[in-house]
């Protein structure tokens, strides 16, 4: 079983960032893989293929639906070969819908959260007993972030 020798592919994504269908989008994509021979001796080469995969979703906070179409006009082709009479047929069209929620992003937004607030008990405990943050009496050192504002920033967070 050889490799492509010949491989191409494109794919465009759109996603509406305002109005009302904010967080809707769509995107397309054409994927060539040319011929290759099939045999040891070179005798026989099954074509190369264009195909064609699409998708639609939405998104909304930290989830995102979408529906995903990949062989979009279910071309029939041999995906590969180990022989004249051993070769395998690519996929189907087939249409897939997936739920996704971002669970790092969201465990980013807390942790950055809860270091904001700890940050601010902090500089509030500093205040009300007359210290001042930094020296040694006080109760906040300075971090490798500096303050919140640049920790939120950092994250991606406010």
């Amino acid at each position: 079983m050889a490799c492509r020798a010949h491989r191409a592919s494109v794919w465009a994504d759109h996603t509406i960032k305002g109005g009302p269908l904010v967080g809707f989008g769509i995107g397309a994509g054409v994927c060539y893989v040319g011929s290759n021979w099939a045999d040891d001796t070179n005798t026989f080469r099954p074509p190369g293929v264009t195909l064609a995969d699409a998708a639609i979703y939405y998104e909304r906070g930290n989830y995102r639906f979408s529906v995903n179409a990949q062989n979009l006009f279910d071309k029939f082709y041999v995906s590969s070969c180990s022989g004249f009479d051993f070769c395998y047929y690519g996929l189907r069209r087939a249409v897939i819908g997936t739920l996704r929620y971002k669970l790092l992003f969201a465990l980013r937004r807390a942790i950055v959260s809860a270091l904001t607030c700890k940050y601010w008990r902090r500089l509030e405990k500093a205040a009300a007993t007359g210290s001042r943050p930094g020296t040694a009496a006080g109760a906040i050192r300075p971090s490798a972030f500096g303050d919140a504002l640049t920790l939120r920033r950092y994250f991606g967070v406010g």
